[in-house]
Formats: structure tokens, sequence, C-alpha cells
């Protein structure tokens, strides 16, 4: 596994791994209060291993802004050590290909029916599970994505085309797709305005973008705080319902449908979600269900505070590039 990368080294705009916090993409504004109470520990995350898929950190909590403008939450690019999202293997999460594949299938059904030949690109694939959903679903898959070994197994396990690298570097000609997908990703970017600009391009007229982020202004999200699950040490923006649907209309697209989105998962997937609150509530319930050999009881669960959103390309607004 390579070194890890300089957190403090530039990178360029829409990359996951620039290095100074950029001014809110909703609103451009420059003035960011602290979300929470408490102090950061930018030095807590510092191997691969942390910045898996499945893995649950929450170090840098105490470190996320909200602008005072618009309320978009923010945590300071500089403080991910991002390098690491080009390293390492997920085996858990390559373990629920099964799983993970049904719920971006049910994810794809938001968007209108694909017409023959439809072209779909996901950024963002990773292994390849929404690209595997996207053929049943009719579409001709095409992926983006950054790590390496994900982006070999995505090939090698079904048969995709990915393109391994940044978004900016992707070779892509303008109206090349139908679909473009952002299942929890547009969270990771360091600054998504330009990347939107860019998907806004690779669209074809009326083209669809889906976005599945966490909702931070969501019921579950104000009611647990800083305890909230999805306040990750990767996750640098967490847009609400008003900041994401703003967002998209500067970038040209009209809003078509934004609402929650649950997923279904063994019983032992929700209760290995437990360990980042209370360990020891999630190794006897841990154990518990696997006594009554329930860890593979598949179950649903919609909190709220995941939303889903389809937006249709326009020629309105003004696009970053």
């Amino acid at each position: 596994m390579k070194q890890s990368a300089v957190v403090n080294t530039p990178a360029r705009p829409g990359t996951i791994a620039a290095s100074a916090a950029v001014g809110c993409p909703v609103c451009g504004g420059t003035e960011f209060g602290a979300m929470f109470g408490g102090g950061a520990r930018p030095t807590a995350r510092r191997n691969a291993g942390a910045y898996r898929i499945t893995q649950s950190s929450r170090a840098l909590v105490g470190a996320i802004q909200r602008c005072r403008n618009c309320g978009l939450g923010l945590l300071p690019p500089a403080l991910v050590d991002a390098g690491h999202y080009e390293e390492g293997f997920d085996e858990r999460f390559a373990e629920q290909a099964q799983v993970r594949i049904r719920n971006a299938e049910r994810l794809l059904e938001l968007l209108p029916p694909p017409v023959p030949g439809a072209r779909l690109l996901d950024v963002g694939c990773a292994y390849g599970f929404l690209l595997a959903a996207a053929r049943i679903e009719g579409y001709t898959p095409v992926g983006v994505e950054l790590s390496q070994p994900a982006a070999e197994h995505a090939r090698q396990a079904y048969g995709v085309e990915v393109f391994n690298g940044p978004v900016q570097d992707a070779p892509f000609p303008p109206g090349s797709f139908d679909v473009i997908t952002l299942s929890d990703v547009i969270e990771h970017f360091s600054d998504p305005a330009p990347v939107v600009a860019r998907l806004h391009q690779w669209l074809r007229p009326n083209g669809r973008l889906l976005i599945l982020t966490p909702d931070a202004g969501s019921v579950v999200a104000r009611l647990l705080g800083r305890h909230w699950w999805a306040l990750l040490d990767d996750h640098y923006w967490y847009f609400s319902r008003p900041t994401l649907t703003r967002f998209l209309a500067q970038q040209g697209f009209a809003v078509e449908r934004l609402h929650s989105f649950g997923r279904v998962f063994p019983i032992a997937h929700w209760v290995f979600k437990l360990s980042q609150y209370n360990a020891g509530v999630h190794r006897l319930l841990d154990r518990t269900v696997r006594m009554l050999g329930l860890a593979e009881t598949e179950v649903p669960l919609n909190l709220g505070d995941q939303m889903a959103c389809v937006a249709r390309r326009t020629d309105q607004g003004r696009p970053r590039r």
C-alpha cells in the first residue's frame, strides 16, 4: 500500500482532495460557524483502513462548520487525508454485493423507464453494484472511480466500462449520457460545483441526475445532533433539501423528485452500525442475533435522513465550469 498523501497538498477543484476550505457551494458565503461544540482531532485518521466504505470514524465531528448564510454544513477539506481514497479494498463492502445491487435497483426505479440504448454513468461507482443494477434495469452502464482496486473489481466482476481517475479527467464528450448517478458521493467532493457542472455537460438535453446523500435537515439529523450517523470524517458537505435544490438550480438542474430513501440490509449490518455509538451494546446484540440465527435476515430501514433526488438538466442556471 502506498504512502499516505500529505494533507496540505493542493489539489485541483473537483477532486476529492482539496487542501483548503472553499466558499459555500450553495450561496458563495465565506463565513462559517461551528455546527457543534467541541474541538477537532485532525490527526485521528491516518490509515487507509479508516477510509473504507463501511468504516464509521467520527473523530472530526467537532470540526464541522455551518454556513451562516444558508445553513449548509462543511468539514474543512484540509482535515481529510484523501489520498487514502485511492487505496485498499473493503472486504465487508464487497461481500454485500447482492443486497447492495438490489438496493441500487430500487434507487434506479425512481427514474423514468430507460429508452432503448439509454446510457448511464455512475460517478464514484466503487465496486460496480449500481452499474450491475443499471444493466438489469436496461441501461448501458459506465462508471468513474478514483480507487484502482475498486475500479478493477467492477470491471472483473460485472464486465462494465470504468474510467479509473478523477472525474475531471474522464474523456466523455458532451451529451454522452441519459442518466448520471451520484450515490453517496456528492458529499465527498471538496468542491462539488465544478463536478456537477461537468456532469451537466455530459448529460443529453433533459437527461436526469440522480443523487443520494444524507439529509442534514431531517428530523433525525436534528434530534441526534453531533451523534448523527452521517457526520463522518470523509463527508465534506451536509446538504438539506432546500440547500440541495438551490445548489442544483444554480448548476442548471430542475428537481423533479426529492424524498427520503431507505435500504434493506441483513440485521447484522444494522447492528454493526451501532458500533459507532456503543461498542458494548453492539457486541451484545451481535452475539444475540447470531445465536438466534437472525444475522442474515434482511429488514428494511428508513429513518428519513437519507434523501434521493432526481433532477432534470435544463438550460436555466449558469453552471460553474
